[in-house]
């Protein structure tokens, strides 16, 4: 007698580029949220101009692609125009001189310090889900 082989069902992971870019997408909404003003404007950190937050975006101070471990760091993020975000190159000027006014020179010089730290690990499954869960829950 030959007996019936339950199917086990196939957990599809998903891969740790998608992860990263729903993390990414929670982590930037809630950094929107963190900046907003009153609930439908922002001031830019680099411009200072007051917007909507139709055109704001998640300035990432030390730039994702060549600091993927800062990519997630409360203190690198925060509002910014898109003009600023994506078009001034002289935007870093003024960042980093509201970026030391926002969060102190003590929070500046770590955040300056990480960003010499190359680490050659990437984020795993796990560690993508608790950001994930972190910034949807706060």
């Amino acid at each position: 007698m030959v007996k019936k082989q339950k199917k086990i069902k196939k957990i599809k992971l998903k891969s740790i580029s998608l992860l990263k870019k729903q993390a990414q997408s929670i982590f930037n909404n809630w950094i929107r949220n963190r900046d907003i003003l009153l609930g439908h404007t922002f001031i830019c950190i680099s411009c200072e101009k007051e917007l909507p937050i139709e055109k704001m975006n998640c300035g990432h101070y030390f730039p994702v692609k060549r600091f993927q471990h800062l990519r997630y760091n409360e203190d690198n993020a925060h509002g910014e125009c898109m003009a600023c975000n994506g078009f001034n190159p002289a935007h870093l000027i003024y960042y980093t001189k509201h970026l030391i006014e926002k969060i102190g020179i003590y929070k500046y010089n770590n955040l300056y310090q990480s960003s010499l730290i190359k680490p050659e690990k990437d984020f795993t499954r796990e560690e993508l889900e608790e950001i994930k869960l972190k910034y949807k829950l706060k």
